[in-house]
């Protein structure tokens, strides 16, 4: 038995696991990525990415605020 579309469906909810993970909606992020079916490597690296971002950007705000740090702007050439 042939799936079709089966690649395009891991690959659509992939990306919203990534781009609710990188708004930090990371409860909606897991939501679509437990209702996953098969879950690729693609996936689970968004999945931990959103907790690491979520974990990183808690515990770093409240110290730039301490020492008054701008966040950077880089410029890709």
């Amino acid at each position: 038995m042939v799936k079709v579309g089966y690649d395009w469906d891991v690959f659509v909810k992939t990306g919203l696991v990534f781009l609710y993970a990188k708004c930090g909606r990371l409860d909606d992020a897991c939501k679509v990525f437990d209702e996953m079916p098969e879950k690729n490597a693609a996936s689970w690296t968004a999945v931990i990415s959103g907790y690491f971002e979520s974990v990183k950007t808690s515990t770093i705000s409240p110290r730039r605020k301490e020492v008054k740090m701008k966040p950077t702007v880089v410029q890709h050439v």
